[in-house]
């Protein structure tokens, strides 16, 4: 074999094992949901999700919920989806600490946020319900895509419910 031939194959052979890699590995992320939405593009992938993020994974969700979406007449839909973002807006930037706060669980995330807003109808109020859910497990799951995750899910301050920030004795940890 040639020179060329020999760095030919071993070209190949990296970008094939690449391939394989890729295809067995196991996609970062907590898994909660099949088909994780993005709040944000790919190339802009902010630690905190604002408003405008939440918005867009609002819509986006709403997009995939289909015939439960498509049903309510669009005043109510609208009403729904826009009950969901004041919901987040009053919770503040979602970031690593909030979930942390709610021990990364999307139901404790949920019970966290307000109530559906007095004038919704029944078929609003459960989509509100609804949307509220999803929106927190994807929320979730996009914070542990995130690089920085593993580090924040390491320090035992977040990992564990029982910890005292107050209790110190000398700089070291105090457990409840």
């Amino acid at each position: 074999m040639t020179g060329f031939e020999t760095v030919l194959l071993r070209v190949a052979g990296t970008a094939a094992s690449a391939l394989v890699r890729s295809a067995l590995s196991r996609a970062p992320g907590a898994g909660l949901t099949p088909d994780p939405a993005r709040p944000a593009p790919r190339r802009r992938r902010p630690v905190r999700l604002g408003d405008g993020e939440v918005r867009e994974l609002t819509r986006t969700l709403a997009a995939r919920l289909g015939p439960a979406c498509d049903s309510l007449p669009d005043h109510e839909r609208l009403a729904a989806l826009d009950a969901v973002g004041d919901a987040f807006a009053a919770l503040g930037p979602l970031d690593a600490q909030a979930l942390f706060a709610a021990d990364l669980d999307p139901a404790a995330l949920a019970a966290a946020l307000p109530r559906p807003p007095a004038g919704l109808s029944p078929a609003a109020e459960a989509l509100y319900g609804r949307l509220l859910r999803l929106c927190c497990a994807h929320a979730v799951e996009y914070a542990t895509t995130l690089p920085g995750f593993g580090a924040s899910a390491a320090t035992p301050a977040r990992n564990c419910r029982g910890w005292d920030r107050s209790r110190t004795c000398q700089g070291s940890a105090a457990w409840c």
